[in-house]
């Protein structure tokens, strides 16, 4: 099941952030806002928050800085940034610099606010499966290696783009079955295996 997103609103004036949350009230995902950019960065620290959205003239740090900042601590973040005309230039060179995903003009619509922030929480959860993903063929990859070591030539090492060694089991190599060796490394039954029973 997938975990419920938590995004951060961080503005320096109370109303504007009171009418966020009214705005993304019944929404799927978690809203905790603030008017102090320290705890945003307490938020990105503990990496409890999928996307913050950052007002761009704050009196206590700009939102470049602090989405700057979000970015080096944790980057999986997605940095949103409220802006008004007048921070347009500033908010174009953030988005070219890496620091902001989108931004979003003041005074926002509603509907263009929420599809923004769905989009973003796609792009989170893409990233996140790909990582999961990468996690996965990285463990498959070291038992193979861990196989070919305790079973000398049974794989077919070959080289794939980039320079990645890949490895195909040689079932007529093993000394055990498929089914033994799926059973030892990956001790859970498999639905090949279920189907036999």
């Amino acid at each position: 099941m997938q975990q419920q997103h938590r995004i951060l609103i961080i503005d320096d004036e109370e109303n504007v952030l009171n009418s966020l949350k009214r705005t993304l009230r019944g929404e799927s995902f978690e809203v905790i806002t603030t008017t102090n950019p320290q705890e945003a960065v307490t938020h990105a620290e503990r990496g409890d928050i999928s996307l913050i959205i950052s007002d761009h003239q704050m009196p206590l740090m700009t939102g470049v800085e602090l989405l700057k900042k979000v970015k080096t601590m944790n980057p999986t973040i997605i940095r949103i940034m409220l802006t008004g005309k007048a921070d347009l230039e500033d908010t174009i060179h953030a988005i070219n610099d890496g620091e902001v995903f989108r931004f979003i003009r003041k005074p926002w619509d509603d509907i263009e606010l929420k599809i923004t922030i769905r989009h973003a929480l796609m792009q989170y959860d893409l990233w996140a499966q790909n990582q999961m993903l990468k996690c996965e063929v990285r463990k498959q990859h070291d038992i193979l290696s861990k196989l070919e070591n305790e079973y000398p030539g049974i794989t077919k090492r070959g080289e794939i783009k980039g320079g990645k060694e890949v490895f195909v089991i040689k079932e007529d190599s093993l000394p055990k079955t498929i089914d033994d060796l799926v059973m030892e490394y990956f001790p859970v039954k498999t639905p090949a295996l279920a189907r036999r029973e």
